[in-house]
């Protein structure tokens, strides 16, 4: 684990008696470090957040904070997934050295996982590993430790998920990590009494999930007014889908715009001369954000001897670039017959969209494949 910031908090020394980080990201002013970029990781505060980045490897920054072993104390943060390995951890990390080898993790993943574990600087160990639908995938989550004496009880959106008796006492180091592949985001970090609770921290910087989804969707409407003439007729071809939204070939709705510019200049990507009578076909908008629109497109070509029919999540931004194509699958006709047909169904959990699919072969064989991405961020 790389250690990317370290922080001892000698400004507060004054407050020594006090064990409390009450932290919202609205500025820099508790002078979080190494803000920029670093090798195979990003670290910036932008708009009431943290965001760490490793791109290319694990990372975690900490503070320290007044606390000892005899000390009852709570830790908690708010934090979100942005992009990335779903399957990749992120959390707090709390009772670590100044060395940063040994210390405590709680963590979560997007696949309803989370994970409580122990380094002590020779070996690692799992305490507590499960899956919980307490988790929200692909939205904000909150995880809180609470240590009273030595029994320590971790809470997930502030419903217990695990208690266990922790004896060690490594630091008094608290921070937050990422795996490598992914980044993430946090809005708020506290440590406090348990007694007296957290404090209420009013960052007009920090909105809700619920209320940005919102407001993204506003912003995406008058974005995409100033976009080009092009990329708006492009996008009024595309109808909102009612979720949970089930495609089969006997049910398929799509309007044809092969025809548009926007279309071919976008999805007309094939430079074998072997592909033939190219088309692309509008199947439904998917959902919104304030960073772009998600939109699910059928592209059909024929190869040698097959005609596809391709489906895909494609991923504007406001002015109408191709940020990313997420393939579901694809339907295949082989000398008049169908060699596979697909099924998916489309529908949302909290934050995410789910897309999850079933080729069928001609034999009777089927591969499954899912696709998932963030309304919140269309990512």
């Amino acid at each position: 684990m790389r250690v990317v910031a370290f922080l001892l908090l000698c400004s507060l020394s004054a407050l020594a008696q006090e064990p409390y980080l009450s932290e919202s990201f609205s500025n820099n002013d508790q002078q979080w470090p190494f803000l920029g970029q670093g090798d195979g990781y990003t670290i910036s505060i932008e708009n009431g957040h943290l965001i760490l980045n490793g791109s290319t490897t694990a990372i975690h920054t900490f503070k320290n904070v007044p606390l000892t072993s005899d000390m009852d104390f709570a830790i908690y943060a708010r934090m979100i997934f942005l992009n990335g390995d779903h399957t990749g951890w992120m959390g707090v990390r709390f009772m670590m050295n100044e060395e940063a080898d040994k210390y405590y993790t709680f963590a979560i993943n997007n696949d309803k996982g989370f994970l409580i574990s122990e380094r002590n600087g020779k070996k690692y160990e799992v305490i507590r590993q499960s899956v919980s639908q307490v988790v929200l995938p692909y939205d904000y989550n909150t995880l809180t430790v609470v240590k009273k004496g030595s029994v320590y009880k971790f809470l997930l959106n502030d419903k217990q998920v695990h208690e266990a008796k922790i004896k060690s006492f490594y630091g008094s180091y608290i921070g937050l990590m990422t795996n490598s592949n992914m980044a993430m985001q946090v809005d708020e970090v506290q440590v406090y009494d348990p007694i007296e609770g957290r404090k209420r921290i009013n960052n007009s910087d920090r909105i809700s999930s619920l209320s940005t989804n919102s407001l993204a969707q506003n912003q995406n409407s008058e974005n995409t007014k100033k976009a080009s003439p092009e990329f708006q007729e492009f996008l009024a071809q595309f109808s909102s889908l009612a979720f949970p939204y089930y495609f089969h070939p006997e049910n398929a709705q799509a309007v044809d715009i092969s025809h548009l510019p926007f279309a071919q200049t976008t999805f007309y990507q094939y430079a074998v001369s072997s592909v033939r009578n190219r088309q692309v076909w509008a199947m439904g908008k998917l959902s919104e954000c304030g960073e772009g629109l998600a939109l699910l497109v059928m592209t059909r070509y024929q190869i040698n001897d097959q005609d596809v029919s391709k489906f895909s999540v494609a991923i504007f931004d406001a002015s109408g670039v191709l940020k990313q194509e997420k393939d579901i699958g694809m339907m295949v006709k082989e000398f008049g017959e169908f060699f596979k047909v697909i099924e998916f169904k489309a529908y949302r959990d909290a934050n995410a969209m789910n897309i999850e699919a079933t080729e069928i072969f001609h034999n009777g064989n089927k591969l499954r494949n899912s696709v998932r991405y963030n309304t919140h961020f269309c990512n």
